[in-house]
C-alpha cells in the first residue's frame, strides 16, 4: 500500500471513529435524558400518592381509636367513604412506577449491552487488521448501533403520561 492509500484509510478509520463516537454520544445522551425524565416523573407521583394517602391513614387512625364514630349519623362513614374513593386513584402509583422504573432499567440494560459490544469489537480488531477493514468494521457497529437504538425507541412505548394524581381518569396498563 503506498503513503497515500494508507493516509486516505488512516483518515478514513479517523473519519469512521469520530462518528461513532458522536452517534454514541448523541444515542446515549437522549436515552440517557429520556430515563432521568422518567425518574423525575417516577419521584413526583411518588410525592403525589403519598400526600394523597396522608389524609386516608388520618381519617383510619381516628376511626380505630374511636369505634362509635362509625354509628349511624356521625358523619364519618360518609369522610371515610370519601377519603377512600379519592385515594383509590392513588393507590396506583405502585404500578405506574414501576413501569418508569422499568423503562429505566431496560435503557440502561441495552446501553451496557451496546459498550460492552463495542468495546469487544474495537478490542476484537484493534492492531490485527489494517486502517480500511477497521473502518470498515466501525463504520458496520455504528449502523447496528443506530438500528438497536432506534429498536429500543419502537420497544418503549411510553408507560405513563402523567406527573400526578389529579382528579380523572387513571390509564390502565
Amino acid at each position: 500500500m503506498t503513503k497515500r492509500g494508507s493516509k486516505g484509510a488512516s483518515s478514513e478509520l479517523e473519519g469512521e471513529i469520530e462518528s461513532l463516537l458522536m452517534d454514541l454520544v448523541r444515542g446515549f445522551a437522549a436515552h440517557l435524558y429520556m430515563a432521568r425524565q422518567e425518574l423525575e416523573q417516577t419521584r413526583a407521583i411518588l410525592d403525589d400518592a403519598v400526600t394523597r394517602l396522608m389524609p386516608v391513614f388520618t381519617v383510619f387512625r381516628r376511626g380505630a381509636s374511636d369505634p362509635g364514630l362509625l354509628r349511624e349519623g356521625s358523619g364519618f362513614g360518609a369522610e371515610l367513604e370519601t377519603v377512600t374513593r379519592r385515594a383509590l386513584p392513588a393507590m396506583q402509583f405502585h404500578d405506574m412506577s414501576s413501569q418508569l422504573l422499568a423503562h429505566t432499567q431496560v435503557r440502561f440494560d441495552t446501553f451496557l449491552t451496546e459498550l460492552e459490544r463495542l468495546s469487544q469489537g474495537i478490542r476484537g480488531a484493534s492492531g490485527k487488521i489494517g486502517p480500511g477493514e477497521m473502518a470498515r468494521r466501525l463504520g458496520e457497529m455504528r449502523s447496528t448501533l443506530n438500528q438497536n437504538m432506534d429498536a429500543l425507541d419502537r420497544r418503549l412505548r411510553k408507560p405513563v403520561s402523567r406527573d400526578d394524581m389529579a382528579s380523572g381518569e387513571i390509564d390502565m396498563f
